[in-house]
């Protein structure tokens, strides 16, 4: 219960400048999305995560649509980006934005769809999947810009 408290908590902040939009959609984009058709598709059990993608892909101009598909035990939420919406060509490598504010909306967006969190009251512990190296490295980039301690670590499967 604490997980999805501090996701609905992040959830609904609000990237208030456009730069801070564009890499918020471009960061839910790489660390929790999948092609299908040339379109961006994010698939996630939570709501305010699916809220937080179309509010920001529309602050961005961009046209995003979210449907929600019933399950055994609760939904899943699919977010739909165009390939007209969000330019042609493979994505170019991630890296760590200049800008402060958009640092913490890449950490922001990272958590949404990759991490992880335990409830301090029983030991706090704070992960992040990433699909790729170059995404964990932007992102322990990002968090040690904040004065936090990330390591690196492969998992065996991967």
């Amino acid at each position: 219960m604490f997980a999805h408290d501090a996701k609905d908590e992040v959830a609904s902040v609000r990237e208030k400048r456009a730069c801070c939009a564009a890499t918020f959609v471009r960061a839910l984009s790489r660390f929790g999305s999948t092609q299908s058709g040339g379109a961006v598709v994010l698939s996630t059990a939570h709501a305010a995560t699916a809220r937080a993608f179309v509010a920001a892909a529309h602050a961005r101009g961009l046209g995003a649509h979210a449907t929600r598909e019933a399950e055994r035990v609760g939904s899943r939420w699919t977010v739909r980006l165009e390939p007209r919406e969000i330019g042609a060509g493979p994505p170019a490598p991630f890296s760590l934005p200049r800008r402060t504010c958009c640092r913490r909306a890449l950490v922001r967006a990272a958590f949404l769809v990759s991490g992880s969190v335990s409830d301090p009251a029983r030991g706090y512990h704070l992960e992040f999947s990433c699909r790729t190296d170059d995404l964990a490295r932007a992102l322990s980039a990002a968090i040690a810009s904040f004065g936090g301690d990330a390591g690196l670590t492969r998992r065996r499967s991967e």
